[in-house]
């Protein structure tokens, strides 16, 4: 009889608050990241600055001040500047290598700005594409990549679009 009392003194008490425990934690987090992401997805940073999402590529876009050494136009005004979003480019490469070469390239352009009709500037990112084909690997590897890049962009844009670019800058160049 002894060994019935004791068993039933021994019976596992059931755990209280064991799925609150888990789920909690996981909810807080789950709002947290929700919570960013919806702020990154409403415009992030640009928010903080008190401009809107629509706002900000054409703040980006915007002109610029002339430096102290750079050349001043008539009137000392303001040069225009487009900066395009970033390229990135897969080259053709060896052939021994698993995966081809690429490069990310960023390109701002002199003489267009933010009000550029679209059309314009897809017909310039198109012509910059193809442009970037038209440069070998082993020139874009070498000590005047940029130039050779920059080069081929303004011969190419010249040849084929209707209007002229002042300048091409290449303002980021990493080839992976």
């Amino acid at each position: 009889m002894s060994d019935e009392t004791s068993d039933d003194a021994q019976e596992p008490t059931p755990r209280k608050g064991g799925a609150l425990k888990i789920l909690l934690p996981a909810g807080l987090v789950g709002l947290v990241l929700a919570g960013g992401g919806g702020f990154f997805a409403l415009g992030g940073p640009s928010l903080l600055s008190g401009a809107t999402a629509a706002e900000a590529p054409a703040e980006a876009s915007s002109s610029y001040s002339k430096g102290k050494d750079s050349k001043k136009k008539d009137g000392g005004e303001q040069i225009k500047v487009l900066e395009l979003e970033a390229f990135v480019v897969s080259l053709r490469g060896d052939e021994t290598s698993r995966r081809p070469p690429r490069l990310r390239f960023v390109v701002a352009v002199e003489g267009m700005d933010g009000k550029s009709p679209p059309v314009k500037v897809y017909r310039l990112r198109n012509e910059i594409l193809l442009a970037v084909h038209d440069v070998d690997l082993a020139t874009l590897r070498g000590p005047n990549g940029i130039d050779a890049l920059r080069a081929a962009i303004v011969k190419r844009t010249g040849e084929n679009l209707d209007f002229a670019l002042d300048k091409v800058l290449i303002t980021d160049y990493i080839l992976l």
